[in-house]
């Protein structure tokens, strides 16, 4: 075979590669891959929630706890059964519009958004590249390299449309940090949860959980024209790392504590905006560019095991107070 041939080869394999792995029959357990896109971040919420309950009822894994458990019953305004059936009620419309948009058939261009662009990029590479020339192994040409660029292809994909989701969802918290009448009848309803838990991570006002969550992932498939799959992986894994955020935990070998050693953006970042001293602060959900641009990364020496501040404590309710000041004169007498 000619290193001609062998590079025909090649940008044929890769765009197969492409058009078959995005091309697939789209009806799993009665469900087309529309309906996925909603239906599995919803189930990986709770799945990835109840992980994290079960080490806190449990008590595995406790040294990996951001703050101690009495914290969260001492600060938290909602009760845990009010934060449950709010997550539920606005999975309920979000699964409800996600079935609807797949009833009206709005969208959906991905899967050839994504082939005609890879065909596009491999046209740049030259048919009679000189590394194909010297090159015979059309085995290692034709079968492992078109996967290379298939899986480089596809992941600079969901890196993009994160980046999409993570500018909205910045700009919509920034704003609603910044105008007061926002934060007090929008976005207050998420900070009543000064010590978050897995299932609170999506606990917010019907509007915020719009125009923040379900909007920045429609215009993220939009804007970058993922499939339905990719749409799948992409809005799973930023459901499962939200939860992550929320948990009050840092695993050190879980992917999204990885993923935030990388990026910067994990949970203790986001933790530290749950705190009143830090609330202005740690904006970003998947990267934190945004925050060091508009210099809203927490820069002090306030950490998640800092005790509050006696004008913090002064400003709890009486019984809270006490409950407080009553724990710290056990711990001095021990």
């Amino acid at each position: 075979m000619s290193s001609a041939h062998e590079a025909t080869g090649l940008l044929q394999s890769v765009v197969i590669a492409l058009q078959g792995r995005l091309r697939r029959p789209d009806l799993y357990f009665g469900f087309n891959e529309a309906q996925l896109t909603a239906i599995i971040p919803v189930s990986s919420y709770w799945l990835t929630a109840t992980f994290y309950e079960l080490l806190e009822y449990f008590d595995i894994l406790a040294q990996y706890r951001l703050q101690p458990t009495e914290e969260e019953r001492r600060r938290n305004v909602p009760s845990r059964a009010h934060v449950i059936k709010t997550v539920l009620t606005l999975h309920a419309y979000q699964l409800l519009l996600g079935f609807a948009v797949d009833w009206l058939e709005i969208g959906e261009a991905g899967d050839e958004t994504a082939a005609r662009w890879a065909k596009h990029i491999l046209s740049y590479y030259p048919p009679h590249h000189p590394s194909i020339e010297s090159w015979h192994a059309s085995i290692l040409l034709q079968r492992i390299i078109p996967i290379v660029i298939y899986g480089a292809f596809l992941l600079g994909r969901q890196i993009l449309a994160l980046a999409v989701i993570d500018t909205w969802v910045f700009w919509f918290h920034f704003t609603a940090h910044k105008v007061q009448w926002i934060y007090r009848n929008i976005h207050s309803i998420h900070h009543e949860l000064y010590t978050p838990y897995a299932y609170g991570a999506l606990y917010n006002s019907i509007i915020e959980s719009f125009f923040s969550d379900i909007l920045s992932c429609v215009l993220a498939q939009t804007i970058v024209g993922l499939s339905n799959r990719e749409a799948i992986f992409l809005f799973t894994f930023a459901t499962m790392k939200q939860v992550d955020d929320h948990s009050g935990y840092s695993l050190p070998w879980s992917p999204f504590a990885i993923y935030g050693r990388l990026t910067g953006a994990h949970g203790v970042y986001h933790g530290i905006h749950h705190q009143k001293w830090g609330m202005k602060s740690n904006m970003e959900n998947y990267f934190t560019f945004w925050d060091r641009l508009m210099a809203t990364k927490y820069l002090g020496t306030r950490t998640l095991h800092s005790p509050p501040s006696q004008a913090e404590v002064d400003s709890w309710p009486s019984q809270r107070k006490a409950e407080y000041l009553a724990q710290l004169k056990e711990q001095k007498s021990q």
